[in-house]
């Protein structure tokens, strides 16, 4: 059975951590030392959905993603964070159970910080908690798109906003398995199967490798905006 590990962290291990760049090198390498590092290997649950555990998480490398099931066992995909995100700051925040599961991805690094250090870090670094509220507000914007996506799209429009996304967020990630596609905007593998089928014969999207081609781009996003595919 695959388990995490605890880690040592090294004194820069905080250095690409997005929300942490106002920090200076001192004081980022001093906050390294109040953290806890662990490697966990892929496929593994970092935290579960209503559980009371409160720490932050830093994503040093791999993918993480964000995912509820629904009582019929559906898997719904929040988002997919990236080496450099945070994750876990809600729970720190209000101590309420957590709203969401995260499980790797890949094989990933978190420094993993209490909530009592991470609430300190706020109060002591405006700066900080400035990121921190804009980062909860791209959340936030990003969620009410999804929930717009959700009722007014219909499958196909859900999958070409969707894959918009992600060529203008992380155009040179893994692709992300059709399962997976299904599971950002609520539908079926089998329906994102013959939609991805559709835009390779196209030549709007294709596989390279382990990446997606985004061929025509502008075409996806026409495609997004609700024109009809051809």
């Amino acid at each position: 059975m695959s388990i995490r590990h605890r880690i040592a962290l090294t004194s820069q291990a905080l250095d690409h951590v997005v929300v942490l760049r106002p920090l200076t090198d001192v004081a980022r390498q001093s906050l390294a030392t109040r953290c806890a590092g662990y490697r966990y290997p892929a496929g593994m649950p970092i935290l579960h959905f209503g559980g009371d555990d409160t720490e932050v998480y830093f994503l040093l490398d791999g993918r993480v993603r964000a995912e509820m099931y629904s009582p019929e066992g559906r898997h719904i995909t929040f988002q997919v964070l990236a080496p450099g995100e945070m994750f876990g700051e809600m729970a720190a925040i209000d101590g309420q159970p957590r709203s969401a599961g995260i499980t790797a991805i890949d094989d990933c690094t978190v420094a993993q910080l209490s909530a009592r250090d991470f609430r300190e870090l706020l109060h002591a670094t405006p700066a900080i908690a400035d990121a921190c509220l804009v980062r909860l507000s791209d959340l936030v914007r990003a969620l009410c798109s999804k929930v717009y996506e959700s009722h007014a799209f219909k499958v196909e429009q859900r999958l070409f906003a969707e894959l918009v996304r992600l060529a203008e967020t992380s155009p040179a990630a893994s692709a992300p398995t059709h399962a997976d596609l299904a599971s950002r905007i609520g539908t079926t593998r089998e329906a994102v199967s013959r939609l991805m089928a559709r835009l390779r014969e196209l030549g709007i999207v294709d596989k390279a490798g382990r990446r997606l081609d985004y061929r025509d781009l502008d075409a996806l996003r026409r495609l997004a905006a609700g024109h009809h595919i051809a």
